[in-house]
């Protein structure tokens, strides 16, 4: 793991941010992260996946999911992607989204993929509502603090799972195997 979850405060009052020093390169994480099925391994306690929409070809550019908080309060949310930039050496990659639950609630999520130090990344994960129901304010005021949590394991998740094989498999059998197998050919 390259570093640490840094700190994260939103530039907007309303706005939740996580970022993390991530030990991939930006190009493997943007590639992971416009694969829309991937963004389910991050954390699947808290999102869970009612389906996918968009073209079969290009992959999908949206779907269902539902939002699992504390107490087993949970709400359905309509997501759809809004842009997707690939990261360059001089220019952060970039994905964003929209996501309305039922009539009255509207936010932005992106992800913001730099170049980081010694070959990784910075990764900024960003949502912010637009509008929003008077239940949904009241559970975002509430649920604040669950929220930052969920981003801030997501991006950890994030480095675990693209974190580098650190060694080649062995082309010999283990020491304690080699007994056995000793064993097996003299018999």
């Amino acid at each position: 793991m390259v570093g640490s979850v840094l700190a994260g405060r939103a530039a907007r009052s309303g706005d939740v941010v996580a970022v993390r020093l991530v030990g991939a390169a930006p190009e493997r994480v943007f590639e992971f992260l416009a694969d829309l099925h991937n963004h389910w391994l991050l954390e699947d306690r808290f999102v869970e996946l009612s389906g996918l929409d968009g073209d079969e070809g290009s992959g999908p550019r949206g779907g269902r999911v539902r939002l699992k908080g504390p107490l087993g309060i949970s709400r359905e949310a309509r997501t759809r992607v809004l842009s997707a930039r690939p990261p360059t050496a001089v220019r952060p990659g970039r994905l964003a989204g929209r996501a309305d639950i039922g009539r009255g609630t509207t936010g932005r999520v992106a992800w913001e993929i730099a170049v980081g130090e010694n070959g990784g990344s910075r990764v900024t994960l960003r949502a912010a509502a637009e509008r929003a129901s008077l239940l949904d304010r009241t559970l975002l005021l509430l649920g604040r603090w669950w929220l930052q949590h969920t981003f801030d394991r997501a991006l950890a998740n994030l480095d675990r799972i693209l974190e580098p094989a650190t060694t080649a498999p062995e082309t010999s059998p283990a020491p304690s195997v080699r007994p056995v197998l000793e064993q097996k050919a003299a018999g």
